[in-house]
């Protein structure tokens, strides 16, 4: 399984969404959306961080372990 987060630089809720991934045994890397716009655009990344799985960004601040491959949360 293919998982990373896209996050901008100064998101606050970035490092616990990778620690709880992280104490459930998944692996994943952050991609910050500064350096990565063709991530933001293909995305269509409007909050920070979300949850990419597989290449999928569908259903934006659903549960990861519901069905949805994505969270977010707004941008400050």
């Amino acid at each position: 399984m293919d998982i990373f987060i896209i996050a901008t630089q100064g998101c606050s809720h970035c490092t616990n969404l990778k620690q709880e991934l992280s104490d459930l045994g998944i692996d994943c890397e952050v991609k910050f959306a500064e350096e990565n716009p063709e991530l933001v655009e293909q995305y269509q990344i409007r909050h920070s961080p979300n949850l990419i799985v597989n290449g999928d960004s569908d259903g934006i601040g659903g549960s990861f372990f519901n069905g949805s491959t994505s969270t977010s949360a707004t941008i400050n």
